[in-house]
């Protein structure tokens, strides 16, 4: 049984790495094997290597940078997505596709099911509907959509608040964006159990909204992470309570963020035996592995 990873070096990628099962015959690939960059690229890999199951873990991720780059962000997020999904169906195979919340306006305070129309605000969110619509119409993909990733290696919040606090005396957080710190391990696992149930031929949904129990807004989270990092001896200038919580508009960005990140993880839970972890947990574990790594 073939199992193809693409953006093997990422976070998430490097994690799946960690944990594939030995009977997939993993073949990690990274930019320099397949670049989704380049047109043609990657449907040449997999039509060579015939996976069973394609985990794609690529992505242009820069939120604002793709603000002035939404050509490059589409090909990479959309156009090189329908590449793989078609080149699956020619080869027998499936294709696991990672999304976002983004893909959502962020309008009420719901959570948004895997049923629910996507708006995206911004360029990354309209490049990543481009990839999840030609998952859907080839019909041999499967959608992963995830928020707020977070872990012990790569650029995310959790790591940037520490090392923020680190440095200043106070700090000054948005606190009207609502979501789920999605920790890479265990968003990891989660993907692996998916992929491992399409490889052996079982019945998935087209679309999963993996993401732990609960949700905070990026303050609740910055004060949990200082909490923590805190008990397990970190040197911070900045207490929990010396974060100021304030409106997304003090905060400008080149491109909008939805304010109601919340995914609806219902269908996940009726697919896997175990529930899904609060988003504390994840925290904790990513604070530890920085703290303990002097990260």
């Amino acid at each position: 049984m073939k199992v193809l990873l693409l953006g093997a070096r990422g976070q998430l990628g490097s994690a799946i790495s960690r944990i594939a099962p030995t009977a997939w015959g993993l073949t990690a690939a990274d930019r320099t094997v397949a670049d989704l960059a380049s047109p043609g690229q990657v449907a040449d890999l997999i039509v060579r290597t015939r996976p069973a199951v394609v985990i794609n873990a690529a992505a242009w991720t820069n939120v604002d940078g793709a603000e002035s780059s939404e050509a490059l962000a589409t090909r990479i997020n959309g156009e090189a997505v329908a590449e793989a999904a078609q080149a699956c169906g020619r080869v027998g195979g499936r294709l696991v596709q990672l999304s976002t919340d983004y893909v959502f306006d962020g309008s009420g305070d719901r959570p948004w099911t895997e049923e629910s129309e996507p708006a995206p605000l911004n360029a990354y969110g309209r490049s990543k509907v481009v990839g999840e619509r030609a998952c859907l119409t080839t019909g041999h993909a499967m959608i992963v959509r995830t928020s707020w990733l977070h872990g012990g290696s790569g650029r995310h919040f959790v790591r940037s608040i520490l090392g923020a606090a680190a440095e200043h005396d106070t700090l000054r957080v948005v606190s009207d964006q609502i979501g789920a710190p999605t920790e890479a391990r265990w968003l990891a696992a989660t993907i692996v159990d998916l992929a491992d149930r399409l490889a052996r031929g079982g019945v998935v949904p087209s679309i999963v909204h993996a993401v732990p129990s609960g949700h905070a807004s990026w303050h609740e989270v910055a004060c949990h992470a200082l909490r923590t990092a805190s008990a397990l001896g970190a040197r911070l200038r900045c207490t929990a309570d010396a974060i100021t919580p304030v409106p997304s508009a003090d905060y400008p960005l080149k491109a909008m963020r939805p304010m109601n990140s919340r995914l609806d993880g219902r269908r996940l839970d009726a697919l896997v035996a175990s529930a899904r972890p609060s988003w504390t947990v994840g925290v904790d574990a990513t604070v530890r592995a920085l703290v303990r790594g002097g990260a």
